[in-house]
C-alpha cells in the first residue's frame, strides 16, 4: 500500500470517491458509523496500520482542514512500528514522507530534519523518545521511540494539524 497517498487523503471524508477507492482496492470495506464507538477507528488488512477517522462536529471544534464532505473525516495514520508485538503485527512498510524503512532517530532525522519538539517522556508507564514535526502544511507527524536514545521505533501518528497540536506546541 503506497502511504504516502494514504497521507494525501488525510482531510477527506470516507464517504469520498477517490478515498473511498483507494480503500476498497485495499481490502479495506469497513467505514465508520455514527453508532461505532468512539474514537473511530478502522483497522486494515496491513499488520500495524489503522485508519482514525473524526466526526464533523470533531473536524470544526478542532479547526482542521477538510476536503471533501461528509460525516467522517479521516484525520490520521497510526503505524505501530513495536517489534515487541508478537505474532509480527506490528507494521514493517515503508513509512510515508520520505521516512522510508527508518526505524531509529537517527534516520528519521536524516530524512526530515531536526523535530520541532524531541524530549524524553517522563511517564514511567510510557518511557522513551517522543519527537513531533510539522512535515508538510497541515500534516503534524508524532514519533514515539521504545527507549530514551531513540533507537527503536515505537510508532508514528501522521495526522492532520488540529488545535491541541498547537495548544500544545506540538506544530
Amino acid at each position: 500500500m503506497d502511504t504516502d497517498q494514504l497521507v494525501s487523503f488525510l482531510g477527506h471524508s470516507s464517504v469520498h470517491g477517490a478515498l473511498d477507492a483507494f480503500l476498497s482496492a485495499h481490502g479495506i470495506t469497513r467505514r465508520p458509523r455514527l453508532s461505532d464507538s468512539y474514537p473511530y477507528k478502522v483497522a486494515t488488512p496491513v499488520p500495524g496500520l489503522a485508519l482514525a477517522f473524526e466526526d464533523s462536529a470533531q473536524v470544526q471544534a478542532l479547526h482542521m482542514a477538510r476536503k471533501s464532505d461528509g460525516e467522517f473525516v479521516l484525520h490520521e495514520l497510526y503505524f505501530d512500528c513495536d517489534p515487541k508485538k508478537h505474532s509480527g503485527a506490528f507494521f514493517q512498510g515503508l513509512l510515508p514522507l520520505g521516512m522510508g524503512a527508518a526505524r531509529s532517530m537517527a534516520q528519521i532525522e536524516a530524512a526530515l530534519g531536526t523535530p520541532r519538539v524531541r524530549r524524553d517522556t517522563t511517564n514511567p508507564r510510557f518511557p522513551g523518545l517522543f519527537a513531533s514535526y510539522l512535515a508538510k502544511e497541515g500534516i503534524v507527524v508524532q514519533l514515539k521511540f521504545t527507549d530514551a536514545e531513540g533507537s527503536a521505533l515505537k510508532f508514528v501518528r501522521v495526522g492532520l494539524l488540529d488545535s491541541r497540536h498547537v495548544a500544545q506546541g506540538l506544530a
